[in-house]
């Protein structure tokens, strides 16, 4: 394992904001009826929208620990032994109505490798666990706020006379997510980056595909 981790985390820093965007919005289910442009336009007002959260949430609260907000806000904070197993670990989860769930031994084998391989020039010093928790409690005030930008009915799927029918864009909610969570935490790259590197973790092969199919789908955009 050791020695390849560092290689996958330089090729995903030197990533964009746009190829994430347009990364992310492949695997939507809506993804098809919009333009790039319209996915772009959606993607910096979802991580607008997340990294207002976080600055104006770390305005009202000052200097804690996440999970210190967790617990301030009136958020419940559940910490079990250890994730299942299987080849998709869990890293951490939101159940409403305001439950937040840490699995923290893949977290912690996260910090150890990036350590280990001098990983904290891209990434910084910020422990996985607390990027993980700041993640997790933007969903909990998402789920708390009916008005946020990612819960809004965004595209227009079709009209007839006076009535329509308006979806929500999925992926807007998983984006907004990243941007407050790199913004409370202070992460020294995009939190997408550190998704795979948790991956890579746990199921290096998996890690390794998964880093193959973003640089990929880069390159076709690109090429």
């Amino acid at each position: 394992m050791a020695g390849k981790l560092r290689p996958l985390a330089e090729e995903l820093c030197a990533l964009t904001e746009e190829d994430w965007a347009l990364y992310v919005f492949e695997g939507d289910p809506l993804s098809g009826k919009l333009t790039r442009e319209q996915k772009l336009d959606y993607a910096a007002k979802a991580a607008a929208c997340g990294q207002k959260m976080a600055e104006k949430l770390a305005r009202d609260q000052g200097p804690l620990p996440v999970a210190e907000r967790i617990a301030a806000l009136g958020g419940r904070l559940d910490i079990p032994p250890e994730e299942t197993g299987g080849p998709l670990p869990l890293f951490a989860s939101f159940t409403e109505p305001d439950l937040v769930t840490i699995y923290p031994g893949n977290a912690r084998r996260t910090d150890d490798l990036r350590r280990e391989e001098g990983l904290e020039d891209l990434l910084g010093p910020v422990p996985t666990g607390e990027v993980l928790l700041a993640h997790e409690l933007f969903h909990l005030l998402e789920y708390r706020d009916p008005g946020i930008y990612t819960r809004q009915k965004h595209l227009l799927l079709w009209r007839l006379g006076r009535w329509e029918n308006r979806s929500a864009i999925f992926c807007l909610s998983e984006m907004a997510a990243m941007a407050f969570a790199q913004r409370l935490s202070g992460l020294a790259c995009s939190v997408y980056v550190l998704d795979v590197v948790m991956l890579y973790v746990s199921n290096p092969q998996l890690a390794l595909k998964k880093r193959e199919d973003i640089l990929n789908f880069v390159r076709r955009r690109k090429g």
